[in-house]
């Protein structure tokens, strides 16, 4: 029976059977991936914590009998995220984004630059920068990966740069338009706050744990108002987890 070894991050588990477990994987060499974790459920089992979401380990996989289930035969831990879900903020973003990822990802499709940019999101939370500033950085990122980012350099109707005038975004649809389109009566949206496209730029130009991103100050729906607003119509749906985040975000 073929054994291979992957790098990966426990996106979510659920129960299967007396003893055993579904462990949806996201590996860094094949995508996203189901496999089975024989006896997991067991008081005394040979997985101990590796298998909490967002776990980042290496995973030894064996294929399944015939066209069975992959089986998860060892988990050996790089780095645990047990820690992060003390904090009921960032767990909240934590359970939202697993959520997030889980129905983004196709089964078996690679995803490096999501995959890295996953780890550079948990690490951003080990480094106790700002929720806001890290969902900032992970949901923007996260909806350029995916082809989902409208541009926020052009005028959506005039096409002219936006630069740093203020500006709107459609209150359905989500893409960008000046004050002056607004003016002229071309369409009404919803107002960001002064500082939004310099936040965007220097996400876009600067690592999670550069010295320029962590200064920055991101409030808490300067930004994920509108990311949320992109993911609802790329998915056409508002995701369970979204509920409760929405309300920290809110409060």
């Amino acid at each position: 029976m073929n054994e291979t070894k992957h790098e990966c991050i426990v996106l979510r588990t659920r129960n299967t059977g007396e003893m055993n477990k579904i462990v949806i994987l996201f590996s860094r060499e094949s995508g996203k991936e189901s496999v089975i974790a024989y006896g997991a459920r067991k008081m005394q089992n040979r997985f101990g914590s590796s298998l909490e979401i967002f776990t980042h380990g290496n995973a030894l996989i064996k294929e399944g009998r015939k066209t069975g289930m992959p089986t998860l035969d060892q988990m050996d831990i790089i780095s645990s995220s047990y820690d992060l879900f003390s904090d009921y903020t960032v767990s909240a973003h934590l359970y939202y984004y697993s959520e997030l990822l889980n129905t983004i990802l196709q089964d078996g499709l690679t995803e490096e630059n999501i995959f890295r940019l996953t780890i550079e999101m948990l690490r951003g939370f080990k480094l106790s920068l700002s929720a806001d500033l890290v969902s900032a950085y992970f949901e923007l990122w996260l909806l350029k990966f995916i082809g989902a980012l409208p541009d926020y350099k052009i005028c959506h109707h005039c096409k002219r740069p936006l630069s740093n005038q203020q500006f709107l975004y459609a209150s359905v649809e989500g893409y960008l338009f000046c004050k002056e389109c607004e003016r002229n009566g071309v369409e009404k949206g919803k107002q960001f706050n002064g500082n939004m496209y310099n936040i965007i730029g220097i996400i876009f130009e600067n690592k999670i744990d550069n010295a320029i991103l962590r200064n920055l100050k991101v409030g808490k729906t300067d930004v994920t108002e509108w990311t949320n607003l992109l993911f609802e119509q790329t998915l056409e749906k508002e995701l369970k987890s979204f509920r409760n985040l929405r309300a920290i975000r809110e409060y």
